[in-house]
């Protein structure tokens, strides 16, 4: 998690690197931290269907149930295979 802190503080409004810090957090619990992270790092990856999968597990995480569900159908609009999807 420390090389995705030092590489958002070097570039903050980098995509890829506030998603994958986002994950990091996920992984580790912080949904708070990971949903913060994940939603600036859809303001530059609007069409990430990745994005939106784990930032749904993230709101569940935060008992956001409903802007779970709207991440995950945001998902299966851009592609995202249903199995997956619906698994999260």
């Amino acid at each position: 998690r420390g090389s995705y802190h030092a590489a958002v503080a070097l570039a903050p409004a980098d995509g890829p690197a506030l998603f994958n810090r986002g994950t990091a957090h996920l992984r580790l619990g912080d949904f708070e931290a990971a949903r913060d992270d994940l939603t600036a790092a859809a303001a530059t990856l609007p069409d990430f269907t990745e994005l939106y999968l784990q930032r749904a597990a993230a709101y569940q995480g935060t008992k956001q149930f409903a802007e779970g569900v709207k991440d995950v159908d945001k998902a299966l609009e851009l592609g995202a295979a249903p199995a997956r999807a619906y698994f999260v």
